[in-house]
């Protein structure tokens, strides 16, 4: 299994997961049939996840896709993705692409004043303050 699969320039980056390293093979096969083969496809993605400590491993066949792109990382690898992706926050496995997992979070926007200088943080209560209760 290989993570460059699903690296930019990889045949299955339609089977990231966001936060999860994961590695994978795709593959593409023609149906024989009586003298030689169909233009009838078998698309596959099999896969594990998180790779630096596989906890999940799946494998996605289509029997015969439908529409133009029959290949396995068109068509496997992003049902990969969307069954790991509930499989892993169900099972709490941690990720372990902790930078891609921050990365698609929004930007936390800074206060400030009406002259555009930075306003000071305002006390939110937490879990630790009394907000303001004494």
């Amino acid at each position: 299994m290989l993570e460059t699969v699903t690296g930019p320039e990889g045949s299955a980056t339609r089977a990231r997961v966001v936060g999860y390293r994961v590695a994978g093979k795709t593959g593409t096969s023609r149906k024989a049939s009586v003298g030689g083969y169909q233009r009838r496809y078998l698309s596959l993605f099999a896969g594990l996840v998180p790779a630096s400590n596989p906890r999940l491993a799946m494998v996605v066949v289509i029997d015969d896709p439908k529409g133009s792109g029959y290949y396995g990382g068109l068509v496997a690898a992003p049902v990969f993705a969307g069954v790991m992706e509930g499989a892993l926050r169900l099972l709490d496995v941690p990720p372990d692409a902790s930078e891609q997992w921050y990365a698609q979070l929004p930007p936390v926007i800074a206060p400030v004043h009406d002259d555009g200088a930075p306003a000071e943080a305002e006390s939110v209560p937490g879990p630790l303050s009394t907000g303001g209760l004494q």
